[in-house]
């Protein structure tokens, strides 16, 4: 197993874009959240302010774990490549470290995801009981 066959290319190329995916997903909706957090803040009673933060945790950990799954990706690339013996030995084209790394990165997205969601609730909920600002 020197090189790849195209079915195991296939399976590297999907990885890698699925894992792109999640990672480019995960950074826009951190960046819009936090853009936005303050116009949306100030309608939400303090004990309610929690699950936005706790989203922005979860997508940067899906991030982090996403670009350290692409690396063992990377890696499972070069050992099928250049240590065929490794591959065999394992039994897989994929580093286990991948689908390790994937999977918490899937939950952790998944977690920002419910937790984002829930806070739009909120701020829908809450938003006519914000007073608006005198005009001078």
């Amino acid at each position: 197993m020197a090189v790849p066959t195209d079915l195991e290319r296939m399976l590297l190329t999907s990885s890698s874009d699925l894992l792109k995916q999640m990672v480019s997903l995960s950074t826009i909706v951190l960046g819009v959240t936090l853009t936005f957090w303050k116009e949306s803040n100030a309608a939400i009673p303090n004990r309610w302010r929690w699950p936005l933060p706790l989203s922005w945790i979860s997508f940067f950990a899906a991030i982090v774990c996403g670009v350290v799954a692409m690396m063992f990706l990377t890696g499972s690339l070069h050992d099928a490549i250049h240590h065929p013996d490794v591959v065999q030995k394992r039994d897989a084209l994929l580093d286990p470290m991948v689908q390790v790394f994937a999977a918490i990165m899937q939950v952790a997205f998944l977690l920002g995801t419910i937790l984002t969601v829930f806070y739009g609730f909120l701020a829908l909920k809450y938003r006519d009981d914000v007073q608006p600002a005198p005009k001078p």
